[in-house]
């Protein structure tokens, strides 16, 4: 019988991934034993992150998105005006990313307001 333990480390844009099998030994009836058996998996690039912390989702920022809705544009027009992607902007307003000080100041300029009501759980 084996039981499983994955443990996922992440440490800035490095993630690491520790499998641990547990395979139960049955030596004698009365005693059994298990043994971890540790298999170590490093991510393929230092600046790939798990899937784990890819599918997290923080909360939408509405007021981001109302902003952009008001002044007419989609993420695409969005993203070419501050010099970035569609899927920068996508991944701002679904609370996945922090924005970066360039997107930050230019999104400030570009909407007329402050930091804090674009992004209120920063």
């Amino acid at each position: 019988m084996q039981r499983l333990l994955r443990i996922s480390c992440f440490n800035g844009l490095r993630s690491e991934v520790i499998t641990i099998w547990f395979t139960t030994l049955v030596v004698d009836p009365n005693k059994v034993e298990e043994v971890p058996v540790v298999h170590k998996r490093n991510s393929k690039s230092s600046n790939a992150i798990s899937n784990e912390y890819r599918n997290l989702k923080g909360s939408r920022r509405e007021r981001l998105i109302a902003e952009r809705k008001k002044a007419g544009l989609t993420q695409t027009q969005l993203a070419k005006k501050l010099g970035c992607s569609t899927a920068t902007i996508s991944h701002l307003e679904l609370g996945r990313v922090k924005p970066g000080l360039d997107i930050s100041l230019g999104l400030e300029s570009y909407f007329q307001q402050p930091f804090e009501i674009l992004f209120p759980d920063l």
